[in-house]
């Protein structure tokens, strides 16, 4: 009896991480599935092989995941692409050449940003796959500066996006929610500051403009449907003027950008 162990790539990557988890391509085998007689590719003779071994034991057809390859860019790219001087106190805003500095903008390691906006709306983040809510300044419910809500409130307006269009939802998408603060601090661009997003979501932003024609972000804080746990009362927030995330108090009043799946 010939048995086949198949061990998927997604089992043997493990990531953690206070940005978005993506992963940009399917992790290269270890070896080809199937490559019996260790030989490093699939020939007849892994064939024989296999008959061989199945005469009293098991063949195993082992295609593992090479963790290297797969680890490597993970995870969103922060967007910065600057270096700083580190010994300059006094003006910390002096820049220096990026090679062999360590710093972030040297490695820009993780996934480059890739939004596509769908014109209906809508953002989509090709990293993560996540649909993201536009933003506008037209005074309805997508308005970017006239509404804030307490976090109880925050469901409250998810409730309304998924009721529109008589309950086939914005967008003709009624599976809209508060995003958790691991998926709301992925939008933040860490090269850009008021907001510290990237111009997919701050966009032609205008007095009466709407979701289909521009795209707004307030500075202030964004409430996560994520809770505090080392404070109950308290929900994680994404400050969009510096990118800070913060612990704040359920009944502060902070903004709302939806989310869903994107499938």
């Amino acid at each position: 009896m010939i048995k086949a162990t198949f061990v998927t790539a997604a089992l043997l990557v493990a990531v953690s991480a206070s940005t978005a988890l993506a992963l940009e391509e399917v992790c290269a085998p270890v070896q080809p599935c199937g490559d019996v007689n260790d030989s490093g590719s699939v020939t007849a003779s892994d064939s024989l092989a296999v008959l061989k071994k199945s005469v009293g034991q098991p063949a195993e057809m082992i295609c593992q995941c090479q963790v290297e390859i797969c680890a490597e860019g993970a995870l969103l790219n922060s967007g910065q692409i600057t270096c700083y001087d580190p010994l300059d106190l006094t003006n910390p805003v002096d820049t220096i050449e990026c090679f062999n500095s360590g710093q972030d903008g040297e490695f820009q390691r993780g996934l480059v940003f890739d939004y596509v906006d769908n014109g209906d709306g809508t953002i989509t983040d090709q990293k993560t796959g996540l649909m993201w809510e536009k933003l506008a300044d037209d005074g309805g419910i997508h308005d970017f500066q006239d509404f804030a809500y307490q976090w109880a409130g925050a469901y409250g307006k998810i409730n309304n996006l998924n009721a529109m269009n008589a309950g086939s939802g914005f967008a003709n998408h009624n599976d809209w929610r508060l995003p958790n603060v691991r998926e709301l601090a992925s939008l933040v661009n860490y090269s850009a500051s008021n907001p510290s997003i990237s111009s997919a979501f701050e966009t032609d932003c205008g007095a009466g403009c709407s979701v289909t024609e521009c795209s707004c972000t307030h500075t202030k804080p964004y409430w996560s449907s994520t809770t505090a746990a080392a404070s109950l009362n308290s929900a994680w927030s994404v400050n969009f003027a510096t990118g800070a995330v913060a612990s704040t108090a359920k009944t502060v009043y902070n903004y709302v950008r939806a989310v869903r799946a994107g499938k």
